[in-house]
């Protein structure tokens, strides 16, 4: 993974957010899991079902923390926005015995999810 440095307007400010995410980015990439929601439509929590209206899909992306995940997600075209719930880190071996190549890197809907 890689970011574009930041020029907040004052070397310090600068020198500070760009080594935080040089740390971030150089940790070994691994997956995540993502579900993201639509707050304005959410019923109340007694109310919420797997797949509800709510609910705008999920993904598993690689990336080297949370934080670069919905980055990368954003990347991906598979963040569709909202409020997002990460699961994580997932190991490479963990994702080939329970998730499918075809449903990594991509926005997941409830069916994808149910199969």
């Amino acid at each position: 993974m890689s970011y574009e440095p930041v020029d907040l307007g004052h070397p310090d400010a600068n020198r500070a957010v760009n080594l935080v995410r040089a740390e971030l980015d150089s940790t070994p990439p691994a997956w995540w899991y993502m579900s993201f929601v639509d707050p304005d439509l959410a019923p109340p929590p007694d109310e919420q079902v797997s797949g509800g209206r709510s609910w705008l899909g999920a993904c598993y992306v690689k990336a080297s923390n949370e934080i670069t995940a919905i980055g990368e997600a954003h990347r991906l075209g598979c963040n569709p926005g909202g409020e997002v719930a990460t699961w994580g880190p997932l190991s490479d071996e963990h994702m080939d015995e329970h998730v499918p190549a075809s449903q990594r890197n991509r926005l997941l809907s409830h069916e994808d999810i149910d199969e």
